[in-house]
């Protein structure tokens, strides 16, 4: 009786502590959304629908589709604005713009007269490509633009300044005359009933399956607002950077979907390189390129991933789309030791960067390296708004002292610009901003690097001009000892990408070096409820086995004073029971006070940062750079809460005798992928105690048939042990199998487990105080009970031999572990980033009795396109809104509701509506015990995110509907 009064006793401190957590998490949840929507009222913002092709599509009362409804539908769900669409046509729609009359417009270029009236924005939101066509049967070739000398060549109005092309063809001996159109189709039927000999457009589906006589450099294209919205330019810049921060791909994507004919081009293959591509892709055979040397941001290597950042980087993911082989970088040297590395066959392929290696047609490597160029285009860089560029006789042109062969090409074309000599490529940059020099000229790509490390994105004018006789170029080295095949196809496949294309490549890989998005307030407020309900969770779940610790605690002393009372009846016997009983009970007490400590101190760790970066991120005056930061350590925090709560469940299953499903000789795993992935998870862990960590596994190591992430589990825990409690030397980790045995040992030079703590350390909380010497290591105690425990629920063997000051070794064997001959199928992470649904999921209904779970659910149907939800707090509402014939595809119910429950529910619906899946919501483990789990299609376990609710409607989305 005792024993269940503390036990009642310890349930109502549990039950109470749990209240106020929940109401303390929808009180600041609700008070975060509160905040929100007073500071974010949503804004009308009217923006011009002007029918140009690829750019805009249908119309803007029938879902607006093309690239800048795409953008316009991405910033407006940032900013929260509500879109009004005006159609218009495209110079119309500046006009509007500069008179107050529309408060957006995209695909605007940038003139230096439209900017004194218009504001751009920083960010562009693609590029334009102008071309001169002329008709497939007329004599005219490409290049020839001294054959269209008094041809009149028509032009879309507001497209392009008519003096900058005719400027262009004049250049190359063509005086032409030209004629305006309002449209792109009155423009192309022009040309085609033959009332003009050419025209001067953008791209266009009709157009590119004529001839162009000449490709006019690309310019970039902006979004623009009227001079007295400054504001409306700060949120559609914030909202760009943002975007492109989550999607670096963006514009190309969306140059791929609405304008495909823009990067088409042959390859010509010959049959004998297609079959070597074939046969390559057959035996996954891949070639290696060196990119040395390192040049941030130009091209920067990420030494977690393996891969290089920049434009190279994007270069050599476009060899790896034309060609079909597989390239992987290896890690950058200087100069003269990548030049050795590359002499002796360290690399299939060598792309440098301007005359850097200038000098290896010297080298050994000249004997049977074969090499050529990929010529990029060139930038001219202004000032801001500044009208002037190199070809202006006025204008000052700054020149680095090692470019000055660029001067002569300058003076052969006829350019007179005066000279302002700078000792560095940024400073002649930084010439241009301080007032000393008009323009500067120099590889595009490097320009935008340049201007990004110089922070002075918006304050200049980049556009691009033609090639040069001297413009530097990219050599491509193809290796002494590599295929001739190998090099007939890089050199085809870096030839064949045009100018734009390359322009293309560099505004991706400066997405890709823009700053981190900022997180709005409503995505900050759910973040901070779900970590502190994630916290609330994570403290019932600890107190809870605190109460049943604690019950046996209770219990044992209580056997104590009993024994102790029969002791005393009991002649001669009466010291060592009373010995034993108070030894009993000091171990109990001893058990728990270790226990509690351990869990405050494991809980309140992480929880103290939860509760400070949520206190700084709902202050106003936060800095909003300092807004990423925080939400990284309320991200990481809450990583090691929830890893928390999953050990204590893990041990909580163990304890109840609940080892169904536990047997980790089920899935598939590739142990060599695996080490791979522990050893990039742990070398950096080792490298900051500077030890040596080796993971050794067979080749011929076969696909097992064990779960993954079990296995991973198990890794972690040992090898984390390892790296903890070793100081010097290093750790070692093996795998062999053989006859169905699969052997995992690891090996550490750490300061070892004393005889006593070897009979103890797979008991949960055991700590070996012996071997630490009174050093402190972080740490709850439960990783090694959890790992012998699925080694045990296998039917496997985990044996330690250990030396104090020497080192210790795990040796986990698992028994009747098949092989799978079969590759592994392809997999889909869960972290994957959720996107809109477009499957037969419409109609939702969500049904809870709590309103912070239905605005948490709903918010999370709404971030995947769902528009129609339903909410209700009680089931009989639900069952209303069936018997009235409303629309829904599916239910999504709480379990624990009053007057009705959720399986009560879920059977009454199967009645009404048979056939419409119904989808239980708990955070409940063992639902199972107290529901009738049967009547539910599918359960949702919390906490939810939107990666598995996405999941789940697919899932729903591909089932065949039930009858």
């Amino acid at each position: 009786m005792e024993e269940e009064g503390e036990g009642r006793r310890a349930d109502c401190v549990v039950k109470r502590i749990a209240t106020v957590l929940s109401v303390a998490v929808a009180a600041f949840f609700a008070a975060a959304v509160s905040a929100y929507a007073d500071a974010h009222a949503q804004k009308t913002v009217r923006v011009a629908f002007c029918g140009t092709h690829g750019y805009y599509v249908g119309s803007p009362t029938d879902s607006p589709k093309g690239i800048v409804p795409e953008w316009v539908e991405r910033m407006a769900r940032v900013a929260g604005w509500k879109v009004e669409w005006v159609e218009t046509t495209q110079a119309e729609a500046v006009g509007m713009v500069a008179r107050g009359e529309l408060d957006l417009v995209g695909c605007v270029s940038m003139h230096s007269e439209r900017a004194k009236d218009l504001l751009y924005t920083h960010q562009p939101m693609g590029l334009r490509n102008t071309a001169v066509y002329v008709l497939r049967s007329s004599p005219f070739e490409y290049g020839d633009l001294a054959s269209l000398d008094g041809c009149v060549v028509g032009m879309q109005s507001g497209q392009e300044r008519i003096d900058r092309i005719a400027d262009h063809l004049a250049k190359h001996g063509a005086r032409c005359e030209f004629r305006e159109f309002d449209d792109a189709d009155s423009l192309e039927r022009a040309l085609f009933e033959g009332r003009v000999g050419a025209v001067a457009s953008e791209d266009s589906p009709r157009l590119s399956a004529e001839k162009s006589v000449v490709t006019l450099p690309p310019a970039p294209l902006y979004f623009v607002t009227p001079t007295s919205r400054g504001d409306l330019l700060a949120e559609a810049d914030d909202a760009m950077a943002y975007i492109l921060a989550g999607e670096p791909d963006l514009v190309r994507t969306l140059s791929d979907i609405y304008l495909p004919f823009r990067y088409k081009f042959d390859m010509l293959f010959t049959s004998e390189e297609r079959a070597f591509i074939s046969r390559c892709s057959r035996s996954n055979r891949s070639f290696t390129i060196d990119l040395s040397p390192e040049q941030p941001p130009f091209k920067r290597y990420d030494q977690t991933s393996g891969n290089y950042a920049g434009f190279l980087g994007a270069l050599v993911d476009e060899l790896r789309h034309a060609t079909g082989l597989s390239f992987d970088v290896v890690p950058p040297l200087v100069q003269d030791a990548a030049e050795t590395r590359f002499a002796r066959g360290g690399a299939d392929v060598w792309i440098q960067y301007g005359h850097a290696g200038a000098g290896i047609g010297q080298s050994a490597i000249s004997s049977g390296a074969r090499r050529f160029s990929l010529r990029v285009p060139q930038a001219c860089c202004t000032r801001r708004l500044s009208a002037q560029n190199y070809s202006d006789p006025t204008a000052r042109l700054a020149v680095w002292r090692h470019d000055l062969r660029r001067l002569e090409a300058y003076s052969k074309l006829g350019y007179e610009a005066r000279v302002v000599r700078c000792r560095t490529k940024e400073d002649s940059f930084k010439a241009i901003l301080d007032g000393r020099a008009d323009c500067v000229v120099c590889a595009y790509p490097e320009a935008r690097s340049i201007i990004s490390s110089l922070n002075a994105n918006g304050k200049f004018d980049v556009r691009t001009v033609e090639f040069m006789e001297y413009d530097p170029a990219y050599p491509v080295v193809i290796g002494p000892h590599a295929d001739m095949r190998l090099a007939g196809i890089v050199a085809k496949a870096v030839r064949a990408m045009s100018r734009d294309r390359i322009v293309d490549l560099t505004l991706r890989a400066e997405a890709h070096e823009m700053r981190e998005g900022r997180m709005s307030p409503e995505q900050i407020a759910v973040l901070t409820g779900a970590i502190l309900f994630a916290a609330a969770l994570a403290l019932i779940g600890v107190l809870a086995v605190s109460r049943r610790r604690i019950s046996k605690a209770l219990h044992k002393e209580h056997m104590a004073l009993k024994l102790a009372d029969d002791a005393i009846k009991e002649v001669g016997r009466t010291n060592e029971k009373l010995k034993d009983a108070l030894a009993h009970a000091e171990n109990a007490a001893m058990a728990k006070s270790t226990f509690l400590a351990t869990m405050s101190h494991e809980i309140r760790t992480p929880l103290n940062s939860v509760i400070g970066f949520a206190e700084f991120l709902s202050d106003p005056k936060v800095e909003q750079a300092k807004v990423p930061e925080y939400a990284r350590s309320i991200s990481h925090s809450a990583s090691a809460l929830l890893s928390l709560i999953n050990d204590i469940l893990d041990l909580s299953k163990f304890e109840s005798g609940k080892t169904e499903g536990l047997d980790i000789r089920t899935g598939e795993t590739d142990v060599r992928h695996l080490f791979d992935e522990m050893d990039s998870v742990f070398k950096m862990r080792a490298a900051d105690k500077k030890l040596t960590i080796t993971f050794e596994v067979s080749e011929s190591m076969p696909v097992l048939r064990i779960a993954e992430p079990r296995l991973r589990q198990i890794l972690l825990n040992l090898v984390g042990n390892a790296i903890k409690f070793t100081d010097t030397g290093g750790v070692t980790v093996s795998a062999t199998y053989a006859g169905g045995f699969f052997e995992l040992r690891i090996c550490d030079t750490g300061i070892g487990i004393s005889p006593r703590g070897l009979k103890h350390i797979f008991e949960p909380f055991s700590q070996d105080m012996a071997s630490r010497r009174g050093k402190v290591y972080a740490g709850t105690g439960l990783g090694l009970s959890i790992v012998k425990r699925l080694v045990d629920a296998s039917e496997g063997t985990i044996q330690v031999r250990s030396e104090l000051g020497k080192g210790t070794t795990f040796v986990v064997t698992l028994r009747k572990v098949e092989k799978i001959d079969a590759p592994l199928g392809a997999d889909i992470g869960a972290g994957a980033v959720p996107g809109a649904l477009c499957g037969k999921i419409t109609h939702v209904i969500l049904v809870d009795d709590i309103a912070m779970n239905r605005k948490i659910l709903s918010m999370y149907c709404q971030s995947l396109g769902i528009t129609d939800i339903k909410a209700y707090s009680s089931a009989q509402e639900v069952l209303d809104h069936l018997d009235a014939g409303d629309a829904a595809d599916v239910i999504l119910s709480d379990l624990w509701m009053p007057l009705m429950d959720g399986s009560e529910l879920a059977r009454q619906v199967a009645k009404r509506r048979p056939g419409l899946p119904v989808v239980a919501v708990t955070a409940d483990t063992d639902a199972g015990a107290s529901f009738d789990i049967a009547a539910f299609r599918s359960i949702l376990s919390k906490p939810v995110t939107s990666a598995k609710l996405k999941a789940l409607f697919e899932k729903l989305e591909r089932a065949p509907r039930r009858a």
